[in-house]
C-alpha cells in the first residue's frame, strides 16, 4: 500500500514491508539538514559521497516573492495584529472564479 498496492478484501492495510519502508522514509528524511535537505554522507567519499557534488545557484519564486510582501507587511503592522497570525497564499478572487 505504501507505494499504491491494491488492497484487497480482507487483505491488510499495511505489509509488513509497507512498514519497513515507512520507516526507512523517515530515517531517510531525519538524516538531512533542516535547511538545505540535504544528508551530510552526500558530501563523505568515505560513504561514497562528493564534497563538490552540489553547488549553490540563484532562483526566484514568484510566489516566495508575493509572500515576502505579506510578511513584510505583517511586521511593520505587528503591533496592531494578533500573536500567532501568519501570511499564508491563497488563490485571488479572480482566479477562485475561473
Amino acid at each position: 500500500m505504501f507505494l499504491g498496492r491494491v488492497v484487497g478484501p480482507g487483505d491488510p492495510v499495511w505489509l509488513p514491508a509497507d512498514r519497513d519502508k515507512a520507516l526507512w522514509w523517515l530515517i531517510h528524511e531525519s538524516e538531512k539538514c533542516p535547511s538545505c535537505r540535504l544528508a551530510a554522507r552526500e558530501f563523505d567519499p568515505e560513504q561514497g559521497g562528493d564534497p563538490h557534488a552540489w553547488e549553490w545557484h540563484v532562483s526566484h519564486c514568484r510566489g516566495c516573492e508575493i509572500k515576502a510582501q505579506g510578511d513584510d507587511w505583517l511586521e511593520r503592522h505587528r503591533k496592531d495584529v494578533r500573536r500567532g497570525t501568519h501570511v499564508g497564499m491563497r488563490l485571488t478572487a479572480e482566479r477562485e472564479e475561473t
